[in-house]
C-alpha cells in the first residue's frame, strides 16, 4: 500500500528536483497528506472562498488561488527538500485568506478556544496571528512536515493578486 502512495506521489505531486513547478504545481494542491490536511484545507476554503468570490467572481477567485499555490509551491521548493513530494492547498488558501483580509478588513471571526472561552477577534487580528504563527515556525522552530515559507509566500501572492484587482475594478476608492 505504502509503495503504491510512494508511486502515485512520485507521479502527481511537485517534487522541485524532478518535476517543473507549473505543471505540478496544479495538482499538488489538489492533493494531501491525510484526511486533518484536506479537511483544514476545505475549511477556510469554504469560510473565506464564498465571500472572496462574491466580490472578486470565479476567474479572480481561480487566479488568486493559482498564482497563491504556485509561488507557494515555488517558495516551497526553494525553501525544503528537494528530493520529497509537496502537497496541499495550504499556499493557495493562505493567497485565499489574504484576499479575504484586503477585502473584508472589518469582518470579525470568533475564535472559541476550548468549550467555555470565546474570542472575538478582528480580520486583521486573526490573520495576523496566523501569520506571525508560519514566520515563526519557518524562522525559529523550522519545523518539518510544512511548509511554512509556503504558507508564507502564498499569502504574500494573494495580497499582490488582490491589489491588482482592487486596481482593476476601483474598490476602495471615494469617488
Amino acid at each position: 500500500m505504502q509503495t503504491d502512495l510512494n508511486h502515485f506521489l512520485n507521479l502527481w505531486a511537485y517534487i522541485p528536483g524532478k518535476n517543473s513547478l507549473f505543471s505540478f504545481a496544479i495538482y499538488s494542491s489538489f492533493l494531501h497528506g491525510g484526511w486533518a490536511h484536506l479537511l483544514g484545507n476545505l475549511y477556510f476554503l469554504w469560510i473565506l472562498g464564498d465571500n472572496v468570490e462574491d466580490v472578486m467572481g470565479k476567474a479572480w477567485l481561480l487566479a488568486v488561488y493559482t498564482v497563491s499555490g504556485s509561488i507557494g509551491f515555488l517558495a516551497s521548493g526553494i525553501a525544503g527538500p528537494q528530493n520529497i513530494p509537496h502537497v496541499g492547498a495550504s499556499c493557495s488558501v493562505a493567497g485565499i485568506m489574504a484576499a479575504y483580509l484586503l477585502l473584508f478588513p472589518k469582518a470579525k471571526f470568533v475564535l472559541r478556544l476550548f468549550i467555555f472561552i470565546v474570542l472575538p477577534l478582528s480580520c486583521f487580528t486573526y490573520i495576523g496571528f496566523w501569520f506571525g504563527f508560519q514566520l515563526f515556525n519557518l524562522l525559529v522552530l523550522k519545523s518539518a512536515g510544512v511548509s511554512w515559507a509556503g504558507h508564507i509566500f502564498g499569502f504574500i501572492a494573494g495580497l499582490v493578486v488582490t491589489q491588482v484587482f482592487k486596481s482593476q475594478h476601483q474598490l476602495g476608492k471615494r469617488k
